[in-house]
C-alpha cells in the first residue's frame, strides 16, 4: 500500500535532482560567459553581455523553482531548457570572442558555429505561451501551431548550422569550420517569418484564454502583458537601436518568468492572490534595480556601478513600500483605506434617488472597493440589490441589523483564489454592514409604506365597485319601484289634494333616484364596473373621437377582467392622456393599447401631434397619471414618440391590485 507513495517520492527526488543539475549547469555557463566576456574586453557590449546573462539566470532560477514544486507541469522544464540554451549560447559567443582575441581563430570559429543552440530557447518560449496556464492546448486544432513552432525552430537551426559565415557580426566574417550549404542563407528569412508567426499564435492563445475568463484570468492577463513586452524587446534586440533596449527587454523577461513561476508554485493551480501581488511587486522592484544599473552603465560606463549600487540601496526600501501599496490596491482594492471607502459610500448614498437605488450604489461601491466579483443585499430572502456575477457557493454572508432588528444579509463573493477574507477585509465589511443596515431599514420602511398604499387603493376600488353594485341593485331599484307605485296611486286618486301630495312624493323620489345615480357614476364609470376595461376604453375612444382626431382602443386579450384597482388606474390614465391629446396635441390620430401579460398590464397611448417637451414644467394631469400608477406599485412615463407625437406608457403590476 505504500508503493505508490514511495514511487511518487522517488520521482519527486529525481525531478529535483535533474532540475538542480540543469540550473547549476546553466548558471555556471552564465558565470563563465561573463568571465570570458571580461577577458575579451566586453567586445559583445558592456551592457549586452551582462543583460544576456541576467536573462538566462531569470529563466534558470524560475524554471528550477517551478520544476521542483510542480514537476508534472511542463513549464518548469521549458524554462530550464530555454535558460540552459540561453546560457550555453552566451558562453559560446563569449568564448569565441575571447579565443579570437587570444589568437585562436579556429577554436573561435568552432565556438561561434555552436551559437545555433540559442534557438531552442525560442521554441520553449512559444510553447509556454501556447500551453499556459493549464499545460494543455486550447483545442486539438492548435497542434498545428506546435508543429509550426518546432518546424520553424528546426529551420533556424539548419540555417545557422550550414551558413558559410558563422559570425553574428555583419562586419566580421568567420568561415564555417563544419559542413555548410549555399542555400542556408536563403532559408533563414523563411525560418524567421515562421518563427514570428509562431510567436503571434502564442500571444493569440494567451489573449483567448484571458477573454474567456475563468479562475485564472488575472494571472493570464499579467503573463499576457509581460509576453507582449518580452516579444517587443526580443524584436528590438535583433538590431538594437540603442543600449536603452536592454532596460526594456531584461525587466520584461524577468516579469514574464517570475509571474509564470509564482503563479504555478504558490497557487497550486492559481491559489492565493497574494502570490500574484508579491510576484508583481518584486518583479517590478527587480526591473527597477536592473534599469538603474543598465542606465548607469549606459550613460557613464562601468565606473558608475558603485554609485548605482548606493542609489539602489537608498531607494529599494521606500520603492518596495510604494510598489506593495500600489499592487495591493490593484489586487485587493481599498481594504487598507476604510475611511476613503466610507467617504465614497457616503457620497454615493447622498446622490441616490431612492432607498433601493441607494442599496444598488452601496453594493456597487463596496464591491469595486474590495475587488469582490459579486455582492448582493437580501431582505426577507429577496435580492434587492446586486453587483457582479452570482457565485453563491463562494460567498460570505453577513447579517444586516438596525436598532437590534435583523433585516437581511449582505452577501459578499470571495475573490478568485481565496478561501476567506482577511482581518483588514473583515474590518471594512463590518463598517459597511452598518451603513447597509441603515439603508436596508429605509428600504424596508419604503416597501411597507408602498404595500400599505397599494392595499389602501385596492380596498378603496373594490369597495367602490361593491357600493356601486349595491346602490344600483338595491337602493336605486327600490326607489324606482316606489316611483312606479306612486304613479299608480296618482292615477287612481280622486281628490285634488291627494293628487298634489302624490305628485310631490313622486318628484322627491325621482330627485333621490337621480342623486343615487350620480353617486353611482362618481364611484366609477358604469361600463368599467359592468363590462370591464376593454369596453370602457372603447367608450373613451368614442367619447374623445372627433372628425379631426380618430381614436382607436384595444385590449389584449379581449374580455380580460382585472382587479378593480388596476382597471380604475388604467382607465383614468387613458382618459387623462386622451384629454391632453385633444386639448394640446392637435393630433389627427390617437391609439390606446392595453396588453395583459402574466403579471402586468402595459398601457400605451400614442398620438401623432405636436410632441412632448421634456423640459417643460409638468402639469397637474401628468402628475395625476404618475400618481395613479405609483399608487398600485407601477410607473407611468410620458416621452416624445420616436415616430412623432407623444408616447404615454404605464406599467401596472397586476399583483399590486390583488394584495
Amino acid at each position: 500500500m505504500y508503493a505508490p507513495a514511495l514511487a511518487a517520492g522517488t520521482r519527486a527526488r529525481w525531478s529535483s535532482v535533474a532540475a538542480s543539475a540543469l540550473a547549476v549547469a546553466g548558471l555556471s555557463a552564465v558565470g563563465l560567459s561573463l568571465v570570458y566576456a571580461d577577458r575579451a574586453g566586453w567586445s559583445g557590449g558592456a551592457v549586452a553581455d551582462p543583460a544576456a546573462g541576467l536573462t538566462a539566470a531569470t529563466w534558470l532560477l524560475t524554471g528550477l523553482a517551478t520544476a521542483v514544486v510542480r514537476p508534472r507541469l511542463p513549464f518548469g522544464w521549458l524554462l530550464l531548457g530555454g535558460g540552459v540554451c540561453l546560457a550555453a549560447a552566451g558562453l559560446l559567443a563569449a568564448g569565441g570572442e575571447y579565443a579570437i582575441t587570444a589568437g585562436h581563430p579556429m577554436l573561435g570559429a568552432w565556438l561561434a558555429w555552436g551559437r545555433w543552440i540559442l534557438f531552442p530557447h525560442l521554441a520553449a518560449n512559444v510553447l509556454i505561451y501556447l500551453l499556459f496556464p493549464t499545460g494543455t492546448l486550447l483545442s486539438p486544432r492548435w497542434r498545428a501551431w506546435v508543429v509550426l513552432t518546432l518546424t520553424a525552430n528546426l529551420a533556424l537551426i539548419l540555417a545557422q548550422l550550414l551558413d558559410p559565415n558563422v559570425s553574428s557580426d555583419p562586419a566580421m566574417s568567420i568561415a564555417n569550420p563544419g559542413p555548410h550549404a549555399s542555400w542556408a542563407p536563403a532559408l533563414l528569412p523563411f525560418a524567421v517569418a515562421a518563427t514570428d508567426a509562431a510567436f503571434l499564435s502564442g500571444l493569440a492563445a494567451l489573449a483567448i484564454r484571458w477573454r474567456r475568463g475563468g479562475p485564472d484570468r488575472r494571472i493570464v492577463r499579467v503573463v499576457f502583458a509581460f509576453a507582449i513586452l518580452d516579444t517587443a524587446g526580443g524584436l528590438l534586440l535583433i538590431h538594437p537601436p540603442g543600449q536603452w533596449v536592454y532596460a526594456l527587454a531584461v525587466p520584461a523577461t524577468a516579469g514574464l518568468t517570475m509571474s509564470i513561476a509564482f503563479g504555478l508554485i504558490r497557487h497550486r493551480l492559481w491559489g492565493v492572490r497574494e502570490t500574484v501581488g508579491r510576484a508583481v511587486t518584486y518583479g517590478l522592484l527587480t526591473a527597477g534595480v536592473v534599469a538603474v544599473f543598465t542606465l548607469a552603465i549606459t550613460l557613464a560606463g562601468r565606473s558608475a556601478v558603485p554609485a548605482a549600487a548606493l542609489l539602489v540601496c537608498l531607494m529599494v526600501s521606500p520603492l518596495q513600500r510604494r510598489l506593495q501599496a500600489a499592487v495591493d490596491r490593484f489586487v485587493y482594492g481599498q481594504r487598507h483605506e476604510p475611511y476613503a471607502v466610507l467617504s465614497r459610500l457616503g457620497t454615493a448614498l447622498e446622490t441616490a434617488g431612492d432607498p433601493e437605488a441607494a442599496l444598488i450604489q452601496l453594493v456597487t461601491t463596496a464591491a469595486t472597493a474590495l475587488r469582490s466579483p459579486w455582492m448582493a443585499i437580501e431582505l426577507s430572502g429577496r435580492v434587492v440589490a446586486e453587483y457582479g456575477v452570482p457565485q453563491p457557493d463562494r460567498a460570505v454572508r453577513l447579517p444586516l441589523r438596525h436598532q437590534g432588528a435583523d433585516l437581511g444579509e449582505l452577501v459578499v463573493g470571495l475573490r478568485r483564489g481565496e478561501a476567506g477574507f482577511g482581518v483588514a477585509d473583515r474590518r471594512l465589511l463590518k463598517d459597511l454592514t452598518r451603513q447597509a443596515g441603515a439603508a436596508a431599514h429605509a428600504v424596508s420602511l419604503t416597501a411597507a409604506l408602498q404595500l400599505a398604499r397599494e392595499h389602501t387603493v385596492t380596498v378603496r376600488e373594490e369597495e367602490r365597485r361593491r357600493l356601486r353594485r349595491d346602490l344600483h341593485d338595491g337602493v336605486a331599484a327600490a326607489l324606482t319601484a316606489v316611483g312606479l307605485t306612486l304613479d299608480v296611486a296618482e292615477s287612481a286618486a280622486d281628490a285634488p289634494r291627494a293628487h298634489r301630495l302624490i305628485h310631490k312624493a313622486r318628484t322627491d323620489v325621482a330627485a333621490a333616484l337621480g342623486e343615487v345615480r350620480r353617486v353611482i357614476d362618481d364611484l366609477g364609470p358604469a361600463v368599467l364596473a359592468e363590462a370591464g376595461l376593454g369596453p370602457a376604453l372603447d367608450q373613451l375612444a368614442r367619447q374623445f373621437g372627433t372628425a379631426t382626431m380618430i381614436v382607436t382602443a384595444s385590449l389584449r386579450p379581449a374580455g380580460a377582467r382585472l382587479p378593480a384597482a388596476i382597471e380604475a388606474a388604467a382607465y383614468r390614465i387613458a382618459a387623462e392622456a386622451l384629454q391632453n391629446a385633444a386639448k394640446h396635441a392637435a393630433a389627427a390620430r390617437c391609439t390606446v393599447t392595453a396588453a395583459v401579460d402574466a403579471d402586468t398590464l402595459r398601457l400605451v397611448v400614442t398620438d401623432d401631434g405636436r410632441g412632448f417637451d421634456a423640459d417643460a414644467p409638468r402639469g397637474l394631469g401628468l402628475r395625476n397619471m404618475a400618481e395613479r400608477a405609483e399608487e398600485i406599485g407601477g410607473r407611468c412615463t410620458v416621452t416624445a414618440n420616436p415616430s412623432g407625437g407623444t408616447l404615454v406608457s404605464a406599467l401596472l403590476p397586476i399583483s399590486g391590485g390583488e394584495r
